[in-house]
């Protein structure tokens, strides 16, 4: 076949796919260019999303009138001359192809105004070509308003998501931005429904409290470390407060937003031990660097790094979240903590894999079998974890609570969520070995599926039938619930079944192999463990103590409650007022 130059237009478009992908990337192209305009203010609009509008003004330097017709050519840009400043670069922006892919593959108006103008300019863009421009009145900074995202290419279009999807992603995104540059208000409307808006008061816990919960970032740990080229600040969660995904680890390099394998890896090394497998950290974290020692050219889209020393970089990032968690006692203080013991929160965007919820205690069968059978040790310590106290049981509170003593003073644990969190980690290891042994039911239960849209659904059942569920498809309307673990007794039956289809339903990426084995391992741990009003006697709470001295991780169940709380000896005396 015989080469041929393309046509400008049509390779304008195809190098408008490799920076613009779908509207979070247009947002993200544009946000960045108001961040390396000096805004203090950032609003973001967008209807359907994004793919009718995409609406965003600052109050940053604006564009002179001259300048504003350049802004949609490629390669025309204000942050670099020459070669060398790729080595230095501080901007977000470089390359000037932004603006340049946008206009190639959507309909846009772009208005700016500059300080020391008096009047703002407007040109109107389609399919690369300037179709109009006027001045206008307008307050300084700059309005750009992108209409029918890929109107001209219906086979890009055809790919995007779903409008709630792709709006979940812009939010996520915002948030991310929102932590990153907590000096910078931000504020976003979807679908003329305001979502964010922050102080922009440079405070980054401010910022964490308005985007996520005030509870929740009230318990955040802050990190603050430096060693020689490199420094790391932010906040991570305690070990109790966890996702079954990675969503929400946030991190950015010299405040640029990235995605970096290395540092995800270093993060959750950091938390070895901490969380149990499939069980993720929050972090909103940014590691700053001299520019010359990180590549960010590696990407079109700007979000891949290249350090100049990895393992120097893994290290120190691993180091120093580690050495904040040890910092905190392995055992949460009953009177020197607030420990939030509800189920972890999820993301304002994703739905977990199961619905989590506190059990119903009022549901409680008194004749109901109890499982105690942990190990073939003869409830002997074999001490895995030598950070867990040996306890002795003392007795049992309102047929919930395990009274221990040890060397510390006196313990209390919740004895449902260490008996989950036993099994839970026996589980873990069955689905490893393929020794999960599973019953069947008397009668098959049917699953409507008709009416839902699920995603990943052969992916689903794949998964749940290599954890212990049998579990098939018999047509496009029916799911056949066959068989399930051994270990869920007939009383527990429904709402694990429950469980099973909440998980069906979930539009959850399935790809995430350890947070699905993770998520089905804790709902059959849960459904088989004693519950709160449970009444077993002092053997059975030895063996309890016995068993969860044996877990990797024992201070928190599946679900990121605490296990066990402390009063010691100094506080006991401190209570009967007698001396230390």
């Amino acid at each position: 076949m015989k080469i041929k130059v393309l046509d400008p237009l049509i390779a304008s478009k195809i190098a408008a796919g490799e920076v613009i992908e779908r509207p979070s990337s247009v947002i993200k192209e544009l946000v960045e260019n108001s961040i390396d305009a000096n805004s203090t203010t950032i609003e973001i609009e967008i209807i359907n999303g994004g793919m009718d509008l995409i609406k965003i003004i600052d109050n940053g330097e604006g564009i002179t009138k001259e300048d504003l017709p350049l802004a949609i050519k490629r390669h025309a840009t204000s942050k670099i001359d020459t070669i060398d400043d790729l080595s230095y670069l501080t901007s977000m922006g470089f390359r000037g192809e932004a603006l340049a892919s946008i206009a190639a593959v959507s309909q846009m108006e772009l208005s700016s105004k500059p300080l020391q103008s008096p009047a703002g300019s407007n040109i109107q863009v389609e399919n690369s070509t300037i179709l109009n421009e006027k001045p206008v009145s307008m307050i300084n900074g700059t309005s750009i308003i992108v209409n029918n995202l890929f109107y001209n290419l219906p086979a890009r279009k055809k790919f995007m998501s779903t409008q709630k999807s792709e709006s979940n992603r812009i939010l996520r995104l915002i948030n991310h931005f929102c932590v990153t540059h907590p000096e910078i208000r931000f504020k976003l409307i979807i679908d003329e429904k305001q979502k964010i808006n922050t102080i922009g008061n440079g405070e980054l816990i401010h910022t964490i409290a308005k985007i996520l919960n005030q509870n929740l970032a009230s318990e955040l740990i802050p990190v603050d470390f430096t060693d020689n080229d490199f420094k790391i600040s932010g906040y991570i969660s305690p070990p109790h407060i966890s996702r079954t995904n990675r969503s929400n680890i946030l991190y950015s390099v010299n405040k640029r937003i990235v995605k970096d394998k290395l540092i995800t890896m270093a993060l959750e090394q950091a938390y070895r031990g901490f969380l149990t497998v499939g069980r993720f950290p929050l972090t909103v974290l940014d590691l700053s660097t001299n520019p010359s020692k990180v590549d960010i050219n590696v990407h079109p889209r700007k979000d891949e790094v290249r350090f100049m020393n990895e393992n120097e970089v893994f290290s120190f990032i691993q180091r120093s979240v580690r050495e904040t968690l040890v910092e905190k006692h392995p055992v949460p203080n009953t009177f020197n903590s607030t420990y939030d013991t509800s189920y972890p929160l999820n993301s304002p965007t994703t739905k977990n894999l199961f619905t989590q919820k506190p059990t119903d205690y009022n549901q409680i069968d008194p004749n109901e079998q109890k499982f105690f059978d942990f190990d073939n040790n003869n409830g002997q310590n074999t001490l895995q974890n030598t950070n867990f106290p040996i306890l002795r049981a003392i007795g049992q509170i309102d047929s919930t609570y395990i009274i221990a003593e040890g060397e510390n003073g006196m313990y209390i644990l919740d004895q449902h969520a260490c008996h989950e969190k036993i099994n839970y980690e026996k589980i873990i290891e069955s689905i490893g070995s393929n020794m999960m042994d599973m019953q069947l039911l008397m009668e098959p239960y049917l699953i409507d599926i008709s009416t839902l849209k699920t995603k990943f659904l052969t992916k689903k059942l794949e998964s749940l039938n290599a954890n212990g569920v049998s579990i098939g498809q018999l047509d496009d309307q029916t799911i056949m619930l066959k068989g399930v673990p051994a270990t869920i007794s007939n009383t527990k039956l429904n709402e694990f079944i429950k469980d099973i289809e909440s998980f069906i339903e979930s539009e959850l990426d399935i790809d995430d192999a350890l947070g699905t084995m993770s998520a089905i391992a804790a709902s059959i741990a849960c459904h088989s463990s004693i519950r709160a009003g449970d009444t077993i006697d002092i053997n059975e709470m030895n063996l309890l103590l016995r068993g969860l001295e044996n877990c990797i991780e024992p201070f928190h169940c599946p679900h990121g409650r605490p296990t066990i709380q402390n009063i010691n000896i100094q506080q006991l005396n401190r209570m009967f007022i007698r001396p230390n």
